[in-house]
């Protein structure tokens, strides 16, 4: 799927305004437990997982490049990920 320039930017604008305003610690707690709860059948795991919380929540598309993180090549998934575990793993440490 090829997005237009303005398609680009108002997915970045959904997607920062989401971050914004997410538990992160909650999602990166369930994100650990299907994580560690996986049965490798691939119905719904940890990945998916993701991909869903953004499709439905967000209204972004995770396997898309960030603009801003366009030089390191990240996608919406992989940053969403980092911030929920590392504020579930700052969470534990309270």
């Amino acid at each position: 799927m090829r997005l237009t320039s303005d398609q680009v930017a108002a997915q970045q604008i959904r997607f920062d305004k989401f971050l914004a305003t997410v538990n992160l610690a909650k999602l990166g707690k369930k994100y650990y437990y299907f994580m560690a709860a996986d049965n490798s059948d691939g119905r719904y795991n940890s990945y998916c997982y993701i991909l869903r919380v953004l499709r439905l929540c967000a209204n972004v598309e995770g396997c898309m490049y960030h603009p801003e993180f366009l030089a390191f090549n990240r996608f919406y998934n992989e940053i969403l990920r980092a911030a929920a575990l590392s504020a579930f793993l700052d969470s534990l440490k309270k």
